[in-house]
């Protein structure tokens, strides 16, 4: 498995199977989850997190609402508990847990404020929640995939006031956030907000908080997981930084988890054993407003890490050994860059022809496209795709053992491209 899930903003989350039936001897910490209620309660994320330390283990409920720590993810000391479960909240709990088996039932409180469900809801269950047509809540899919939707609805602008909202964010990135609110890099709108940005801000306005002081709908959750889906365990890890933001990772051969940030200049190195955690700076190709971060981190055959450098415009490679750390430009003059970004990359097969892959996006398409790329001699290769193909916006690439690319185009679910090395000769079918 080369790529995680992230669950957070500041930390990366590894997860794994769990003995449902565990003797009792394998067990650290053990208990009961109920309420008044539900009585046991199935599906109940249960964190505990030792003193000092950065990491979390989390375990699910089962059908008896009966949770365990298996004794070898818990050393004696004591711990911090808490809980995930939409609608509910645990006071303040913690636990020693020694070297035989402690047992700790909780009790959790149902949620009476509106404000605090709505807080602990994720953007599907808010999604589901708010009144509106089909049409006007897809104009959120643009938003839900990077950000949360809770800083809208617990807004309080008003129609006119949101569609100047709208009529900003569109000068953002996608991977802007409150502590880093990057610029597009093109020209930006002297007039009033357009009409669909006026419709757009209307909507908004009447489904947050600008007309009441709580959520005039009811809010809808998903139910908690059953069975099977329970057999689970989380370790989530915190990192250093407040303002991180990682995007992917991916293993090296000493088990290392290596993940790139989405909107800062880093990419760092976590220890799952210890939680250690070190950081690497990225040196900066393009300054003034323009984004940093990155999407794609990857490893190839020689432990080498690779980070495409979005908007930065560059592929980042970082021999750990050495600790060396050098960049790589494409062939396309600063005046055309505009808000093209580097986005995805694949070094794993590189050893078989000497080249990785790589995409670069632009807004029109015409520019970017995948590449095949010889960072021995920067030489960056544009594949050209046949007539009639779509426009070159693929968000992913992905390098077979012999080296052929396997294309994702976003907006078009129907085709795929793949560009196949046959001997000296490539064509792209």
């Amino acid at each position: 498995m080369r790529r995680l899930t992230l669950l957070c903003t500041i930390g990366l989350a590894i997860a794994g199977l769990a003995l449902s039936q565990a003797p009792s001897s394998a067990v650290s910490l053990t208990g009961k989850v109920a309420s008044p209620s539900e009585g046991a309660m199935e599906g109940v994320l249960v964190g505990a997190k030792k003193a000092g330390s950065t990491i979390t283990t989390w375990v699910v409920t089962d059908d008896q609402g009966r949770y365990s720590f298996p004794r070898d993810r818990m050393q004696a000391g004591n711990y911090a508990m808490s809980i995930r479960a939409v609608g509910y909240e645990l006071p303040k709990t913690s636990v020693e847990v020694t070297a035989q088996t402690t047992n700790l039932d909780l009790q959790p409180g149902k949620v009476s404020s509106t404000s605090k469900l709505a807080l602990q809801m994720s953007n599907g269950e808010l999604l589901m929640s708010v009144p509106g047509t089909q049409e006007q809540k897809q104009q959120l899919g643009g938003c839900v995939n990077c950000h949360t939707l809770q800083r809208v609805l617990f807004s309080r602008f008003d129609a006119e006031e949101m569609a100047g909202v709208v009529l900003r964010m569109t000068l953002h990135t996608n991977n802007s956030s409150i502590l880093h609110p990057w610029f597009r890099p093109i020209e930006r709108p002297s007039g009033p907000p357009a009409a669909g940005q006026v419709s757009l801000g209307k909507y908004l306005s009447s489904i947050n908080l600008s007309s009441s002081d709580t959520f005039e709908f009811p809010l809808k959750t998903l139910p908690r997981p059953k069975g099977k889906a329970t057999q689970v365990i989380y370790t989530t890890y915190e990192l250093p930084r407040p303002d991180a933001s990682p995007h992917d990772e991916v293993f090296d051969a000493q088990g290392n988890v290596w993940y790139s940030d989405f909107n800062s200049q880093f990419f760092g190195k976590l220890d799952p054993k210890t939680g250690k955690v070190v950081e690497y700076r990225v040196p900066q190709n393009r300054f003034g407003q323009i984004a940093h971060g990155g999407l794609q981190i990857d490893i190839d055959k020689e432990g080498r890490i690779y980070y495409g450098n979005m908007s930065q415009m560059q592929i980042v490679r970082f021999d750990p050994k050495t600790e060396k750390m050098e960049t790589f430009k494409p062939p396309i003059p600063e005046s055309q860059l505009g808000d093209g970004h580097l986005t995805m990359i694949d070094p794993a097969f590189q050893h078989v022809d000497g080249k990785l892959w790589a995409n670069v996006a632009f807004a029109t398409g015409e520019a970017g496209g995948s590449w095949h790329v010889d960072l021995a001699t920067n030489t960056w290769t544009r594949v050209t795709y046949p007539p009639g193909s779509p426009l070159a916006l693929a968000y992913d690439v992905v390098a077979d053992s012999r080296n052929n690319m396997y294309g994702m185009h976003m907006n078009n679910d129907k085709q795929a491209l793949v560009y196949r090395r046959q001997d000296s000769q490539n064509s792209v079918a």
